[in-house]
Order: structure tokens, then C-alpha cells, then sequence
């Protein structure tokens, strides 16, 4: 299975790409709304997100909890025919 991209990880949290990087670099936390999908997307209660920006292990957890999210895998499984369509 391909990791997702940062872009199709902010497209399913509603945020540019470029926020998913500062999200899994620690350089940038997400607002509460984001919070909130990121919750639902990753199976991460708000609770344990805050716990763990205050731990200093945001950045960890977010990037081991995309890489072993079943949701995220489905996302590039889905634009696999996509991307396979434009390169071809």
C-alpha cells in the first residue's frame, strides 16, 4: 500500500497541502475544526491530540497515525485509476 500524499490527505481534511506538512513537521498545529476531522479521519480523540501537542509528540503520532490509517489507504486506492489516467 502507497503512503498518502500531502495533498490528498488535505483533501480530506479540508486544508491545503501545505498545512498537512507543517501539521506532521510540529511546525503548525491544526485549528479545532481541523481537529475535529482529523479526529473522525484518524480515529484520534481531540483529547489525545492536545495531549499530545502538549507532550511535544504531535507531529510523531499524526505521521504514524496516517501511515496506519485504513481510511487514508482508501484515499489513494481511489485516485490510483486517476492518477494512472493523467500519466498514461
Amino acid at each position: 500500500m502507497t503512503a498518502p500524499s500531502n495533498e490528498q490527505i488535505g483533501q480530506a481534511l479540508e486544508v491545503s497541502h501545505a498545512a498537512v506538512s507543517r501539521y506532521r513537521s510540529g511546525d503548525r498545529f491544526p485549528e479545532l475544526d481541523v481537529m475535529a476531522r482529523i479526529a473522525n479521519l484518524l480515529d484520534w480523540s481531540m483529547d489525545d491530540q492536545y495531549k499530545a501537542r502538549q507532550a511535544g509528540t504531535y507531529a510523531n503520532e499524526f505521521s504514524q497515525r496516517m501511515a496506519a490509517s485504513p481510511a487514508l489507504g482508501t484515499l489513494v486506492e481511489d485516485a490510483a485509476p486517476d492518477q494512472q489516467a493523467s500519466t498514461g
